[in-house]
Formats: C-alpha cells, structure tokens, sequence
C-alpha cells in the first residue's frame, strides 16, 4: 500500500471536557503518516492550551487560531491548509476507530476508488474500548453511482455527514462548506456526491460520534434551524442546476426525503406555538421553492412527510388563491368608487417609507391616505411613540384593527413584511377588506436571501411587491415570487431635485466632520449576522472621544439595537452603552433621519438597508463587515457595493477614517457619483 499523507481537519470551539479523547483518537491511529490541523475556531475555554500541549508533544498536529466564525469556516479554512492526498474530517468532541485510516486508504487503493464511506456509532463520556478489526472480514461494496445509495440496504446507507467520509484531494478541490449556517455537511457532500466519485462504501462502524449539551448538532428548535436549512437546500440546488437530470432525479428521491423528513420532525416536535407557525411559515417558503425548481418528489416521502408536505403546499396554495380570488373583486368595486381610502399599515415608525407617497395621495382628490398604527404587545411596537412620529407630519392616524375596517379601508399598504407571523394582519385576513400592496422597506444590498427566504409566503399573498428595478424582479422570479413590479423606491424621492435642502439645526458645530454611527442588531444567532458591534463598537466610541475636537456624531442605531445588546449585555450595560453615546453625540431612534443623510459627511456602519439611500449623498461610507456578511449580493444592486469603503478589522476602521476625516482624502468619490448617476429617482407609475 502507498503512504500517502491524509489531512485530519479538526474544528475546535469550546470542547476542552473533550478534546484530549478526539485527539488521542487520531495520535492512535495505525497508520501513520497524517496531518493534524487543528483549527481553533476563538474558543474561550481551555481548548487553545489544550492543543498546545498536544502539538508539542506530537510535530504532526498544527493547530491554527481565528475568530469564532462557524464550523463551515474553520473547515474551509483546514482545506486550504491541508497538504495531504486524501482528507478527513473529525468534529473536536468525537474520535476515530484506531483503524479507519489504514483500512480505508487500503480499500481505496485496491478499489481504484476516490472516497470512500463509513458509519458512525455513539459514544459516551470516559475511555472506549475499541474491538480491532481485519481486512478479510470486511463488509463493503464499491459504486460509481453512489447517489443511488441514499434509500438503499440499511447498512450501506450513505449520510450526509461530512466526517463518515475518507476523500481523495481532486474530488473535493472546489468543493466548499457554507459558512455561517449549521447543516453544511449537508451541502459539502451533496456537492462530492453529484461528482459521482467512485466510491467505497463499508458497513463497519469507524467513527464515534458524541452528543452534548450545546454542541451545533444539539441546539433547541426554531425557525432559525429551519431558515438554514432552507438556506443549505438553496445552495444545492444551485449545483443541480448545472447537473445531470439523472443526478438530479436521484438526489431529490435519495436524499431530499431526509432533509425534509428533519425538518417536519423539528416543527411537530417544537411546543411553543409562534415559534412552530415561524418554522411553518419559511417551511411553505421552502416546499414552495422546491415546487418552482421541480425538485420536490413528494411521492419519494414517507406517508406520514407526504401528508404533511401537500397538507403545508395545500395551505400555499389555498392562500395564494383566496387571494387572488378576493383581489380581483376588490379591483373590479375600486374602479366604482369616487374616493379610494388608502392606509399604510406601520408597527415601527423606523422602517417608514411611504412619505412621498402618502403626499402623491394626499395630494390627489380622488384618494384619502391614512395612517393605520397597529396596537400590539411587541418588543418593538411603542404606540405612544409611533403615533407622536405621524402627528408631528399632521397624518391621519388610526390606531386598532377594529377601526381599520370599520373605516373601509380599500387598499393598504404593509411598512415591513414581518406581519406574516400568524397575527392578525396577515396579507390572507387582510385581503378580506382590502387591496394589499408592499415596498420593501429598504433597498438591500447584502443577505436579501434571507430575507426572500423568512418572508416567501408573505410575498407570494400580497397583490403586488414594488421592486427596486428589472433586475430584481427577475432575481425574485427565480425563488417563485412573480407578482413583482419594477418601481424604483419612495425612500429615494428625497433626492429629487424639487426636494427642498434641509436645514443643518441637528448638528451643533457648523466646522466639524459630520459622522452617523448606525450599528445593526444581529447579533448571536441572528439569521442576518450583519452585526459588527462586538469587535469594533467601542472601538468607534473611542474614536468619537478622542477627535471631538475636529469631528461631531450621530448614533443612529436600528431599531432592534438596544434590545439585542440588552440580551447580550444585560439591560444596565446596554443602557450605559446609550448613555456614553449621550455624551458625545446626538441619539436619532425614529424613521426622521434624511436631513442628516443628506447633511452629513460620511457613515460608518454594517447596515445594508443604508447603503443604496446614502450613495445619492455623495457622500463616503465605510462598510462594516462580520465574518458572515457581504457573502450573497441580490442580482442588479450589486455593482453598487464597490463604492464602499470596507473595514473588517479595528485597523482598517483606523486607516479609513483618519483619510476620510484627518486628511479628507476620499478616492472613490468619481466612482460613487458614476453610479449614483445610475440609480432610478422617480419610480414609475402603474394604473392598477
């Protein structure tokens, strides 16, 4: 047999109760010649001494430290380090059979084979006893097709693990694991599998798997497990797109069942009602998405998934058509009326950005605009405060859902499309009485997959969604989204050159550099991970201190900021957060900020919904970004992201800013008034 190197990729976060049983696991090892790469994935235990230890007792382990940024990312990150003909991946608080390297590349190289598959067994805390095994008495077959193994005999049953698998480095050389999602196992193999490698495929149990407490694979069910899922599935698709339509059939019959069979599973097993409706909610997105691309193979299901998967597309479907059923009545009583009354549903008067279309009503006899102030128990629902915003604008405001139809509203328009949570101003209740319309509230940049994926259904039941341009409409026709109509975006109607200059009475010192500081809230778990207070908000606070003399500040945080960082925090140092910003700037929580847009010297923040609104400033924009941010740019926007200027370390936060604001340097200045001059002002006009 040839000793060829195999790379053991090892991810490491937190597992020091575990590490030294995982790693003496591969040292033990009968065969050899391997590399150990340790990937220290910003572990706060003892886990980083751990692999120090070890990697001075044994010249083989190398071990590599990073910020926390998933497990996709330290695998990838192993990937480009790995200097061995095959590869293996072992999770930190697991361990190998002493033998699965030497039988495995045995079997490879006497099969001519590139991968080779073995199973898992569970193990508990404490030593294990391992029995030895010998070539002759192993079970194993080899195939070339091995996507036809998903539903075969029990014992060689393919999983879509990434560690049950021993693979040759040409298979998997452009071949890489999602980052910033759990279930990327399940994209990497698929991936390997549509290669249709030849494969080896052993019914022995060579790898022992631990479950605890806090480990990705053990995390609670809700919508952000299903929301990635979804996310994984999308990946893969993308890759059947461009295979064989035989490898296609085989995946969505041989694998997709499990994937969903996973996720049914999670929804019916999880007991707290809004939170299983929120998995309902992205699941129907996901079947939805599935139907549109032709890969859902609901008869490959078992009974009780299959039941399940029609019952979730019936209510899709049964929604969409009442919908539709009831907007083509309100279309036809509309064209009766003499006066058409208008409301414009709001939760958060942050995410206004109806103001120039509310006038263009206001404006025209024909219709009267109201403003419709949804009185709930929510974290982010202040009515006192909402309905001070609107009467400050003199809008007419109503206030319950109770008014809302008794005031015979005719059509409405939805301020966010986070009212598809199963309440009571779903586009289905509302298209009882009303036409439903919606302008996304911001014009995304970046993660606007995300966005598609939480909010499918809403989209499909609304009667029409106003996109920011062709390009976006064709983007959402891809995910099943066809009731779209190009029409730029009202929020940028400030731009326009009727638009009055705004006075300069919110900033307190005419001579100083201008700077909005507007931190985004996801952070943790948050299925945007845009957030990048953690490594650089108090770095920037110190920047405001130190150059108070030269520079005056605005910290404008999303609306969802404080109660993020009190989850984070506690709710007395988040508090001390604000009250330092008090100290040294002026605090804007309201939807009120274009006067400072558009008086303002430069914006430093990792918000995406900012970035298309302050392009038109002409003013510079430093571009915060976290490990899992800018990774996914929605088709026709973004070639607009080269005019940021990006920072994704406190150096490069320095750097910018001591150009931009000490030197007043800005090099990209011709660049952004090419592309401003590019952006749509005005919109469209539809007779509907």
């Amino acid at each position: 047999m040839n000793k060829c190197l195999v790379s053991i990729i090892v991810p490491v976060y937190n597992t020091e109760k575990y590490l030294p049983r995982c790693l003496n696991s591969l040292i033990a090892q009968t065969y050899k010649n391997i590399e150990i790469i340790c990937i220290n994935d910003g572990s706060t235990d003892n886990s980083q001494k751990i692999l120090a230890a070890f990697a001075s007792a044994d010249k083989r382990i190398c071990v590599i430290t990073q910020h926390n940024a998933g497990q996709g990312a330290a695998r990838n990150k192993g990937l480009g380090l790995a200097g061995g003909e095959y590869v293996v991946f072992v999770d930190s608080d697991d361990v190998l059979h002493p033998q699965a390297l030497e039988l495995t590349i045995y079997l490879l190289q006497q099969e001519n084979a590139n991968v080779a598959n073995f199973k898992f067994f569970p193990v508990e805390e404490g030593k294990i006893n391992f029995l030895p095994l010998t070539l002759g008495g192993l079970d194993y077959i080899v195939s070339d097709v091995p996507l036809a193994l998903g539903w075969g005999e029990e014992e060689y049953k393919i999983s879509l693990t990434a560690g049950g698998f021993v693979y040759h480095r040409e298979v998997i050389k452009d071949v890489f694991f999602p980052e910033g999602v759990r279930f990327e196992d399940v994209s990497f193999v698929s991936a390997v599998l549509l290669k249709r490698p030849r494969m080896v495929v052993l019914s022995e149990q060579l790898y022992g798997y631990f479950s605890r407490p806090g480990s990705s694979s053990t995390r609670p069910n809700d919508a952000g497990t299903i929301r990635e899922y979804y996310t994984v599935v999308r990946s893969i698709a993308d890759r059947l797109a461009m295979a064989a339509a035989d490898d296609c059939e085989l995946w969505k019959n041989n694998f997709l069942p499990k994937i969903l069979h996973d996720q049914i599973y999670r929804i019916r097993h999880t007991k707290n009602k809004a939170e299983r409706a929120a998995m309902k909610r992205i699941f129907k997105g996901e079947l939805l998405f599935l139907y549109n691309r032709n890969l859902l193979a609901v008869k490959s299901l078992k009974w009780g998934d299959r039941l399940y998967c029609w019952l979730m597309m019936f209510l899709v479907d049964i929604d969409k058509w009442y919908c539709v059923k009831r907007y083509a009545k309100h279309i036809v009583r509309l064209r009766r009326k003499n006066k058409i009354r208008v409301g414009f549903l709001v939760r958060e008067n942050c995410k206004w950005s109806y103001a120039s279309v509310y006038k263009l009503f206001q404006e025209d006899s024909r219709f009267e605009p109201i403003v419709l102030i949804v009185d709930e128990k929510h974290k982010l629902c202040n009515l006192a405060k909402n309905i001070q915003f609107f009467k400050r604008y003199h809008y007419t405001v109503i206030k319950n859902k109770s008014d809302f139809v008794r005031s015979n509203i005719d059509i409405i328009f939805y301020e966010q499309p986070w009212f598809d949570l199963g309440g009571n101003f779903t586009p289905k209740k509302l298209s009882k009485y009303a036409l439903t319309l919606y302008v996304p509230y911001s014009i995304e940049l970046d993660n606007q997959k995300d966005i598609i994926l939480s909010t499918a259904p809403f989209l499909n039941t609304v009667y029409k969604v106003f996109a920011f341009n062709d390009k976006v409409c064709e983007e959402l026709a891809s995910w099943g989204i066809e009731n779209t109509l190009s029409a730029g975006h009202p929020r940028l109607d400030v731009f326009l050159p009727c638009v009055p200059k705004p006075s300069v009475s919110r900033w307190k010192d005419g001579d100083k550099v201008r700077i909005i500081y507007a931190p985004h809230h996801s952070f943790g778990d948050s299925f945007l991970k845009q957030a990048c207070w953690e490594w650089c908000g108090r770095h920037i606070l110190s920047l405001a201190h130190t150059y108070k003399n030269t520079t005056q500040w605005v910290f404008k945080p999303h609306p969802r900021f404080k109660y993020e960082l009190s989850k984070l925090l506690g709710s007395v140092k988040a508090q001390e957060v604000f009250d330092d910003w008090a100290d040294v700037s002026t605090i804007c929580e309201d939807g009120d900020y274009f006067d400072l847009f558009k008086t303002a010297d430069l914006m430093i923040s990792d918000c995406c919904s900012f970035k298309i609104e302050w392009l038109l400033t002409g003013k510079p924009f430093i571009s915060l970004v976290s490990h899992y941010s800018g990774a996914y740019q929605l088709k026709g926007i973004e070639s607009y992201a080269q005019a940021y200027y990006k920072a994704s370390s406190v150096a490069d936060i320095d750097k910018l800013f001591y150009m931009l604001t000490q030197k007043r340097e800005d090099p990209k200045i011709n660049q952004r008034k090419q592309l401003s001059a590019q952006i749509p002002l005005g919109g469209r006009k539809y007779n509907l």
